[in-house]
């Protein structure tokens, strides 16, 4: 799973080495732990399992303090290391007070995942679980929530799909590949618990022991599609960038956008799973 790429950036080798990504995590997490305004937080995500490979991006959630200016400077510091060797960064920010009411935007098996990343690695500063409200539903609300804003979303972008501009594209085609395990990871939530282990690896396992028929099929067909686009993005770069490298690449790019039925499909039959529950 991760970020999905234009060809000019295949081209111009726009790409981090898994190195780099392991590199700027460290960087931004010793940016972050001297800030004094910055309370809480985690890096979370596929980094926490290990499973960082070229596409992967770096997740982190940071509480902050009420009212503090100095947080925004800290993120454009952040993003532009990551920049610096084109790894993509993601720093979700919360300040205190909100953290601590039910308007945050975290549910339930995201904490329980925010509680696995520090377990498993440790915080930045202290355990950000502890700031945040835990009174924020139930994780069957969570799952159908989920699942309604992905069914919306693939169902806009279908609608629109040729007007589209060129970054809208590649973040519909990134969702498109990273479906089947974000929504067979809530599925599995909801059946064993919220804590339940929640890799991609678990989720292989587990998911097509709980899915309908049509849904495990289209969920191995995502999959597939997925590991698909890492080994193709892996031979261009080992190899030359001509025409005819450009044209395949681009054909791999015209079939992940031929399967957005599918990636709706599988949102809707997981959907209708989880409201026979």
């Amino acid at each position: 799973m991760g970020k999905v790429f234009t060809w000019d950036q295949v081209k111009n080798r726009e790409i981090p080495a898994v190195q780099e990504i392991v590199n700027v995590t460290s960087q931004v997490k010793a940016l972050l732990s001297a800030e004094p305004d910055v309370l809480a937080g985690v890096v979370y995500g596929s980094y926490i399992h290990n499973a960082l490979n070229i596409r992967s991006d770096v997740d982190m959630m940071v509480v902050y303090r009420a009212g503090s200016q100095r947080i925004k400077n800290r993120v454009a510091e952040a993003l532009h290391i990551a920049g610096g060797v084109s790894v993509s960064l993601e720093i979700t920010t919360i300040d205190e007070e909100i953290a601590a009411t039910k308007l945050h935007d975290y549910g339930p098996l995201m904490l329980a995942h925010l509680a696995c990343a520090v377990n498993k690695q440790g915080p930045i500063k202290e355990n950000p679980c502890k700031w945040l409200s835990p009174n924020v539903g139930s994780a069957d609300e969570d799952v159908r929530n989920y699942l309604r804003h992905k069914r919306a979303f693939f169902e806009d972008r279908g609608n629109y799909l040729f007007y589209l501009s060129e970054s809208e594209m590649y973040h519909l085609l990134r969702k498109i590949l990273e479906v089947a395990i974000h929504v067979g990871r809530r599925v599995i939530a909801l059946t064993d618990g919220p804590r339940a282990a929640d890799s991609r690896r678990a989720v292989l396992e587990r998911y097509p022991q709980v899915a309908s028929q049509r849904a495990e099929e289209l969920f191995h067909y995502l999959v597939a599609a997925d590991d698909a686009y890492t080994r193709d993005l892996e031979k261009q770069l080992a190899g030359s960038s001509g025409e005819a490298e450009e044209r395949h690449y681009r054909k791999t790019i015209r079939s992940i956008q031929a399967a957005l039925p599918l990636a709706f499909d599988f949102v809707r039959q997981n959907s209708l799973m989880i409201d026979g529950r």
